[in-house]
């Protein structure tokens, strides 16, 4: 049972993120529970609002560097696609840190900047509000101890007649060494009383929170999600028996958000060039 600390948490959490949707271009492929996804976190930087996702998300658009398909949004009958078809093909609107999907020395880490009332258009009608960076109170953070991670796992979505439904996962877990604004990365792990069996893939861009610092009943961004353990059920089946992690065991694993090294992203893809 959850107790109403975890809801109101989740209503909180969900107001900053959703399910960022990978689609064959004009929805060819229809809505539907098998529709893979990753998670969007919308921020506001200097009075310019973006979308956080992974780089590995961003590189699921292209099929031999061809993008196939593209990564989208849903409103209430309406769907909104990040990027613009030019007469050399479909151009994603993200920028991925990483170079190609090989690369494991960049964060992984894409970003979109949302210009052109997307705010006004998509954002307030589904009651979504950008994380205030410029507002950001920053946490003890040695004293970080426990962090909740959220996103929407692919594998558990639900589907009527006429609904498509993502989850808001809140995945609490504890800090495996202390946080600090001068380290890239971070992990969260806590093994459970008994097996969870829930699949975190498809959290990737997920927001991820410490405890309340400010005593006004808020939740404090340190990070985004990029990977998590289990993953995909298939992958997670496949397993050696020999592996360390069991059912019964949440990782995940983090990169490090505060203002100054979103300054620094935004500066390596160009976003800001001064």
């Amino acid at each position: 049972m959850m107790k109403n600390e975890d809801i109101e948490n989740g209503k909180m959490a969900i107001a900053v993120c959703e399910p960022l949707y990978l689609s064959q271009h004009f929805m060819k492929d229809g809505h539907s529970v098998e529709k893979a996804n990753g998670t969007i976190t919308y921020v506001r930087y200097k009075n310019h609002i973006f979308g956080i996702t992974c780089a590995h998300v961003y590189f699921s658009q292209f099929d031999d560097g061809v993008a196939s398909k593209c990564l989208m949004v849903y409103g209430n009958r309406t769907s909104y696609h990040f990027g613009v078809y030019t007469e050399n093909g479909y151009s994603s609107l993200f920028r991925s840190m990483r170079k190609n999907k090989e690369d494991v020395v960049q964060p992984d880490i894409a970003i979109v900047h949302l210009g052109g009332g997307y705010e006004e258009l998509h954002m307030e009608q589904k009651n979504k509000h950008p994380i205030e960076l410029d507002k950001l109170t920053e946490p003890d953070w040695e004293n970080v101890k426990m962090c909740m991670a959220t996103g929407f796992p692919t594998e558990h979505k639900t589907q009527t007649e006429t609904h498509v439904s993502a989850g808001l996962a809140q995945v609490t877990a504890e800090c495996t060494d202390k946080l600090s604004s001068t380290r890239d990365k971070f992990m969260l792990f806590s093994s459970l009383p008994e097996p969870h069996n829930v699949f975190f893939s498809g959290m990737s861009g997920g927001p991820i929170f410490c405890d309340d610092i400010t005593g006004q009943n808020t939740l404090t961004l340190v990070g985004i999600v990029f990977e998590g353990t289990p993953g995909s059920s298939a992958d997670w089946n496949s397993r050696r028996d020999d592996s360390f992690l069991n059912s019964a065991d949440v990782q995940i694993h983090g990169y490090t958000l505060t203002p100054k090294i979103f300054e620094g992203w935004l500066r390596e893809l160009q976003f800001i060039n001064n």
